[in-house]
């Protein structure tokens, strides 16, 4: 149903009571989430949310009340979307407090320490990565958001395919700029008998 500018008051409030309720079943849904008792990321709860709110906003609200109402709902909603995003995208690169915590303290049991500020990688990988980036960031390129995951399984794949080719030597990887451009040159070494 599509709002006129004789709106209909009542239909807006409950759009309004809609996302105000949605949003905080939202936010419990994304903690449980992020504490990993829900397995799958509640994206479409989220859309459904964004698809009310972007129905009302076009529509002027005559009543203050109700304006304002919605107006903390829209800033509710936007300030929650990017704690999820932030929260997501640290998940997503491995450095989320609470995996890092658990990541720790079972590594702990096995008595093994790690930096608790950097995500689990190997030591020279991620000393690549690091290269990788501000080789980038001194030639001022973007940095076309590659996380450490996705560099590194790029990498790995590559050196298993090299390695495959070339079962005498053990492939490594160094940073070159050729040409204003960064990139990423395998080397390889002859392994010892």
């Amino acid at each position: 149903m599509a709002l006129t500018r004789f709106q209909d008051t009542t239909q807006i409030e409950n759009d309004v009571e809609y996302i105000t309720k949605e949003i905080e079943r939202l936010r419990t849904v994304y903690e449980q989430y992020f504490m990993g008792l829900i397995k799958e990321n509640p994206i479409q709860m989220r859309e459904k949310v964004a698809s009310t709110i972007r129905k009302i906003h076009g529509v002027p609200i005559q009543n203050a009340r109700l304006k304002f109402k919605y107006q903390q709902c829209v800033s509710r909603y936007n300030t929650y979307a990017t704690y999820w995003d932030r929260t997501l995208r640290k998940i997503e690169e491995g450095t989320y407090e609470r995996d890092v915590f658990r990541a720790n303290l079972s590594d702990k049991e096995r008595g093994v320490s790690y930096d608790p500020h950097q995500p689990k990688h190997t030591d020279d990988m991620y000393e690549l990565y690091q290269k990788f980036q501000k080789a980038k960031d001194t030639l001022s390129q973007k940095l076309d958001h590659v996380t450490f995951k996705q560099f590194q399984a790029q990498l790995k794949s590559k050196q298993s395919r090299l390695e495959g080719k070339h079962k005498e030597h053990t492939i490594s990887f160094k940073i070159t700029t050729e040409d204003g451009k960064v990139k990423i040159k395998p080397v390889a070494i002859k392994k010892k008998d």
